[in-house]
């Protein structure tokens, strides 16, 4: 074999080898890359909305709280003490979870059992206030807007409940009877025609049942606190849970 022939194959198996381990490079490499799909690209522009959304949460809070801040330095300067803003905010705290009383324009309605006779046949459980009743009533008050509602002299929460016992009725585990004093603060005009326009539930009341719903429109209505303590047994502040 003359050494032009030798020199062609080491040439030929150099090249083999060289491709050899020009292939391997490349498969090791192409492992390392996962294939993205049009899936992965929408989750991962799903996580940046996210966190964006998450980041002008944050930057908003920092906003107010700066701004609280700075309402602090200006009356702690002009009057040497904040504490009139605290109490302030103490005061707007205890509205909001109906600690304390109010009063504002409003109307207040009375409810009284249907006691226009017997009637052979009839069914006497129409002619009473069912807490259904009330709690329609109740449900057409707040989306008239009314801000504060009251039965019987008892403020009613978020969490109230009202239950039919006999001829009384329950709220906030209290018993009350007819009649029915429902005081609410709002606009007087949406809360009485929530109650005197046709086709209302009370309206449907005295048309088909006989109850007696009387209204009455006044600028200064007077509902009272919530007396009782507010325990939550399974409801906990997120704050806590955070600060664990």
């Amino acid at each position: 074999m003359t050494k032009k022939n030798i020199d062609k194959i080491i040439m030929l198996l150099f090249s083999i080898l060289l491709g050899a381990l020009l292939v391997i490079h490349i498969r090791n490499n192409t492992q390392k890359y996962d294939i993205i799909s049009l899936k992965s690209l929408q989750m991962m522009e799903n996580e940046i909305i996210n966190t964006q959304e998450e980041i002008n949460d944050l930057s908003e809070a920092i906003t107010g709280k700066y701004l609280e801040l700075q309402e602090y330095k200006k009356v702690l300067k002009e009057k040497g003490s904040i504490s009139s803003v605290l109490e302030k905010e103490l005061e707007t705290y205890k509205m909001i979870s109906n600690m304390v009383d109010v009063h504002g324009s409003g109307i207040m309605i009375r409810m009284e059992d249907n006691d226009s006779g017997y009637i052979e046949g009839k069914n006497l459980n129409m002619d009473i206030i069912h807490d259904m009743d009330v709690i329609m009533i109740i449900n057409d008050l707040k989306a008239a807007g009314a801000e504060a509602i009251s039965i019987n002299g008892k403020r009613l929460l978020v969490h109230s409940e009202v239950r039919c016992g006999g001829p009384i009725i329950r709220i906030n585990d209290e018993e009350v009877a007819a009649p029915f004093i429902i005081k609410a603060i709002g606009n007087p005009k949406f809360l009485s025609a929530s109650i005197n326009a046709p086709n209302t539930y009370a309206s449907n009341l005295r048309k088909y049942f006989g109850i007696k719903i009387e209204t009455r429109q006044s600028d200064d209505i007077l509902v009272s606190k919530y007396s009782k303590e507010i325990i939550y047994k399974y409801a906990k502040s997120v704050a806590d849970k955070e600060g664990e």
